[in-house]
């Protein structure tokens, strides 16, 4: 029997890949008229903290930055979308993890990351944001405010991509609002 597929705006969801503080993290489609257009990582931003209605505010900026910072290490494609009030972003889908399952599958196995592997992980990154500074975007360079696992991918040949540029503020209260409400 065929699975139910869900659907998330005009986005066919097509397998869970993350859940997290921040939501879930979905291989998903982008249809249109013609079918599928697309494949991308869907981010959606339903964690049981997160600030949706900055988000969504923030959604305008975060299109004008993923127009502008050109990068390998950058996520391309952006998009920002809702539904029922849900916010969320899309971007290419490349062939990857995120870095959060990453880390914990090194925690899992007890098999830890070799030094060389890690620098060069922390080298990529580090492209991505400096790829971000030197953008200007309403009077300021471009700084991402949240680095987070579940928005940093690691491919299979040792590149890294980093999404979410243009929400790092709004994502920071998250941080704030978790750490306050912990015991």
């Amino acid at each position: 029997m065929a699975d139910n597929y869900r659907v998330f705006a005009s986005h066919l969801l097509f397998a869970q890949v993350l859940e997290d503080p921040l939501g879930h993290l979905y291989r998903a489609g982008e249809f249109g008229k013609g079918g599928v257009l697309r494949t991308v990582w869907l981010r959606i931003f339903d964690g049981p903290h997160v600030p949706a209605a900055d988000l969504r505010s923030a959604f305008d900026r975060a299109r004008r930055i993923g127009d502008a910072v050109q990068s390998t290490n950058v996520a391309a494609g952006v998009e920002c979308l809702e539904d029922d009030g849900v916010p969320a972003i899309s971007f290419d889908h490349i062939a990857s993890q995120p870095l959060g399952l990453v880390l914990d599958r090194v925690q899992e196995e007890r098999f830890p990351v070799p030094v060389d592997n890690a620098l060069l992980i922390m080298e990529k990154i580090a492209l991505a944001l400096s790829a971000g500074l030197s953008v200007e975007i309403e009077g300021g360079r471009v700084l991402h405010g949240f680095l987070h696992p579940g928005l940093i991918f690691v491919t299979y040949d040792g590149e890294c991509v980093v999404s979410g540029f243009g929400l790092g503020e709004e994502l920071l209260a998250l941080a704030e609002e978790v750490s306050d409400a912990a015991p």
